[in-house]
């Protein structure tokens, strides 16, 4: 069965909404403003890096472009077949970066700081890519409640489920989860029995009882009291 069928649909596309939106904030900003959106995904799984993306999306976007992206939103909100879609139609048209913070960096920073660090390394990949005199002109929309320290806070707005309101934040989180969801997939392949293949490494009961029962994995956040208290489990098996 085609993934679409398990979301139920939707009346009508979130794009005009989320460009109406990015628009708006426009109006207040100079003139040359550059929009990028950052997201990340991953923080409240137990395994491997938090992953962050940023998009910069063509301004203004074609009739082409918008027919179709009609579709992007929170990319929770989406299947994964029309992500993965959304996720290639993004690469072409827009500019994208990547960034993580590794696990090793989300046990020793807190998961909070780690995943600003993500965030305002997948904002700098956007921004690397801009003409140098336009790399000023840069202005971040993040998801969520906190700013990056680094950045100026006259250069950035942080929108609570900005995921769902924003264009260039929700095309920044389908790039994130994608991304992430298809190297946990990948993942799962070299560690059958802790489910990651549908878990995505988030602390469902299955997963909790593999690590009883099996133990850690080297992509285990040895720092998470979920873990911890699951590996104590498995030490007293």
């Amino acid at each position: 069965m085609d993934d679409r069928e398990t979301l139920p649909p939707l009346k009508k596309p979130p794009l005009p909404g989320l460009l109406k939106h990015d628009a708006q904030l426009l109006t207040s900003l100079p003139t040359d403003t550059l929009l990028i959106g950052v997201d990340e995904v991953g923080r409240g799984s137990l395994i491997g890096a938090v992953v962050a993306a940023a998009a910069l999306l063509p301004c203004p976007l074609t009739t082409t472009h918008k027919k179709a992206l009609m579709w992007l939103n929170d990319s929770k909100q989406l299947t994964a077949v029309i992500r993965k879609e959304l996720c290639e139609t993004l690469q072409e048209i827009a500019l994208t970066a990547v960034g993580q913070a590794e696990k090793e960096e989300v046990d020793r920073l807190n998961v909070h700081h780690a995943s600003l660090l993500a965030a305002y390394r997948a904002y700098q990949g956007v921004v690397k890519q801009l003409p140098v005199d336009q790399q000023a002109n840069a202005f971040l929309l993040l998801d969520g409640r906190s700013g990056i320290p680094d950045i100026s806070a006259q250069r950035q707005q942080a929108i609570i489920k900005g995921d769902g309101k924003s264009a260039a934040i929700a095309a920044a989180s389908v790039v994130a989860k994608h991304t992430r969801d298809s190297w946990v997939a990948q993942l799962a392949q070299e560690y059958p029995g802790y489910a990651w293949e549908r878990n995505m490494g988030y602390p469902s009961p299955q997963h909790k009882a593999a690590i009883a029962e099996l133990g850690l994995t080297p992509h285990h956040r040895v720092r998470y009291k979920s873990v911890q208290a699951a590996q104590l489990n498995f030490q007293l098996s």
